[in-house]
């Protein structure tokens, strides 16, 4: 099971991973993803859902339409 990452862990990791950034005045970290169309985003977030439930992580995250 996953645990909570303190302040300065998300800073470190967000730092190491690429195209990550820390969120002002929240636990988290935040990633902008884009597809070229519907069906190759939400194959990727299935894959990422199914790896999340494995680590009891439910991420807030966004599907949201590139015009």
């Amino acid at each position: 099971m996953a645990s909570l990452l303190s302040p300065n862990e998300r800073s470190v990791l967000a730092t190491d991973l690429a195209h990550w950034s820390m969120v002002t005045n929240r636990d988290a970290i935040t990633r902008s993803y884009q597809f070229k169309d519907f069906k190759e985003a939400f194959a990727f977030m299935t894959q990422c859902a199914l790896m999340a439930e494995q680590m009891n992580h439910h991420p807030e995250w966004f599907n949201v339409w590139n015009r």
